[in-house]
């Protein structure tokens, strides 16, 4: 029995040394890794390797800490991630938002328009009655010094009548 959990941890062992030997070592090609002095294994070659329990642990302890740390960084990546959505949709929400208000703006521009042609149409109106209403005063007080002259002239038409007949009345 301890043969077979000795040849599994064996096993085992020799799987993380592969495993860890394969992503601790940079790739290269066979001629860059002899000039450098060191040399990846292909996949086709097999690896014998011996370590103590000690340095077995030590492997697994940092396998252990490397996992807990992904792990971390997947949680982490998650709420950012969930974080992210929600000031998208808050960034989205307030687009609309803008959208809506610049929208908003550009009606009460063209209302602003309307109401500046509006405006500028009833000051030349006024200005028109204005002009009109000068002429209207003008032809008035004309009206009123012809009134007043030929009231004037029926006065003294009126006069000379009145004399005329008092000279006629008093003559006879």
């Amino acid at each position: 029995m301890w043969e077979k959990s000795k040849c599994y941890a064996k096993g085992v062992i020799y799987g993380l040394v592969t495993i860890s030997f394969l992503f601790s070592f940079p790739f290269c090609s066979s001629a860059q890794s002899l000039q450098a002095g060191y040399c990846t294994p292909s996949l086709n070659q097999s690896m014998t390797l011996t370590m103590s329990t000690k340095q077995f642990m030590t492997l697994q302890t940092v396998i252990a800490e490397q996992k807990m740390r992904l792990e971390t960084a997947e949680k982490k990546l998650a709420i950012l991630s969930k974080n992210s959505n929600i000031v998208s949709r808050g960034l989205l929400e307030s687009e609309k938002q803008l959208e809506t208000l610049q929208a908003e703006l550009m009606q009460t521009q063209k209302l602003l328009e309307k109401s500046n042609q509006n405006l500028t149409i009833a000051y030349g109106s006024i200005e028109k009655q204005k002009e009109s209403l000068m002429k209207l005063e003008k032809q008035i007080d004309a009206l009123q010094r012809k009134q007043t002259v030929l009231r004037r002239q029926r006065d003294v038409w009126a006069a000379i009548a009145a004399l005329s007949l008092g000279g006629v009345i008093a003559r006879r």
